[in-house]
């Protein structure tokens, strides 16, 4: 990764619903995509690119659908902040950044 000079992110988040016999299934897929151009990758060349894809989620957040908040939420808990509550605290204060906006 040393020698990349853009990087392209996908997440995805993949919801499989089966209504029983005789009915249709139901499938539904979000996905987003997070670019880091060179320029970018240049400025912040010391940061990790986990942490960059921290920031940008934390920036947009709040412009989010539920379904795109909720794939936001699975990444902070799982690799950023370890736990549900330390997600729950970073979202309070998400939303209270954007009420004092």
């Amino acid at each position: 990764m040393l020698s990349t000079s853009e990087i392209v992110i996908a997440g995805s988040l993949y919801c499989y619903f089966n209504y029983g016999e005789g009915r249709d299934s139901y499938n539904f897929d979000k996905a987003n995509w997070f670019y880091f151009d060179p320029n970018y990758l240049k400025e912040h060349r010391d940061e990790t690119i986990d942490k960059l894809l921290e920031e940008c989620m934390e920036r947009d957040y709040m412009s989010k659908d539920e379904y795109t908040k909720r794939m936001y939420r699975c990444f902070f808990e799982r690799y950023q902040d370890g736990s549900y509550e330390k997600t729950k605290e970073r979202v309070k204060r998400l939303e209270m950044q954007s009420n004092n906006k």
